[in-house]
């Protein structure tokens, strides 16, 4: 499984510390950069295949990765003949296979993770933040994304969750980008702040019932098999009082309906039977 990394920012918030010389995974933290101690991570819970999405001042990462093994060995030099340089006893600690990919200098998230779709091959990947160093097992989150309600009842896995009644405000995806697109059109409400969603809660026993429902499968619900997140809270709901009238109708797409929406994507993308 391949690990993106986004290093395309301009990282305006450590410009104290870059001086605009270089990109914020550059940073350097126990004298190695942050994009360093990122990979270590991942490579020590057995991720070694890095997509690096590159932006501001790639050429920088460029030459840290050309000149890797320059910096951690001792050379000869011919100055006689500038190409003829050898490298004494270097022995890389890491098995590691780097892409350097161009994202564009301004480009945002979404168009640089669209913009390496060639180098995952339409595969699982993990995906963090050139300044995404953390304490966090690896492995035990690649497991949580595969035990989801969808994969778990796609792969025919009973659903293990708390006892579900937390409610959460759930919108379909396209709903959400139509809002942006029909709030950027119009000058009304300029500069006001407002909540996106239905306004409506959907508790998660409810959701994942409606889930295993649309796939099509029988599949376990273990109501109270796993515990309640520290600080959870109960009930995440849009609230929408202040959502401007001409956005009212924009949020339309019913759960189900996205539920069956989602599960057709999944269905091109990965060549999943649904059994619908």
């Amino acid at each position: 499984m391949k690990s993106v990394i986004l290093c395309g920012g301009r990282g305006s918030r450590l410009q104290e510390t870059t001086q605009g010389l270089s990109p914020k995974p550059m940073v350097e933290v126990g004298e190695r950069p942050m994009l360093w101690h990122i990979m270590k991570i991942y490579d020590h819970f057995g991720f070694t295949e890095f997509v690096l999405c590159l932006g501001h001042l790639s050429y920088v990462i460029k030459q840290y990765f050309l000149n890797f093994e320059l910096q951690h060995s001792d050379i000869t030099i011919d100055m006689s003949d500038r190409k003829n340089i050898v490298c004494h006893k270097y022995h890389s600690p890491f098995n590691w296979k780097v892409t350097l990919a161009e994202t564009g200098l301004d480009s945002m998230t979404g168009s640089r993770i669209a913009r390496i779709e060639p180098y995952v091959n339409n595969d699982t990947f993990m995906l963090t933040y050139g300044d995404g160093v953390a304490d966090i097992d690896l492995k035990k989150l690649l497991e949580f994304h595969r035990s989801t309600v969808i994969n778990a009842a796609l792969h025919d896995q009973p659903v293990r969750m708390t006892k579900g009644e937390q409610l959460r405000d759930f919108c379909f995806v396209d709903d959400i980008a139509n809002t942006f697109i029909e709030a950027a059109q119009t000058t009304i409400g300029d500069h006001e702040l407002f909540n996106l969603g239905t306004g409506k809660g959907i508790s998660l026993k409810d959701a994942a019932q409606t889930i295993i429902k649309v796939i099509g499968k029988k599949v376990p619900v273990l109501l109270g098999d796993q515990p309640y997140r520290k600080k959870e809270a109960y009930s995440l709901i849009a609230d929408t009082v202040d959502l401007p009238p001409y956005l009212n109708n924009c949020m339309k797409t019913s759960f189900e309906t996205g539920i069956k929406k989602t599960l057709e994507w999944i269905k091109n993308r990965n060549n999943i039977e649904t059994n619908k």
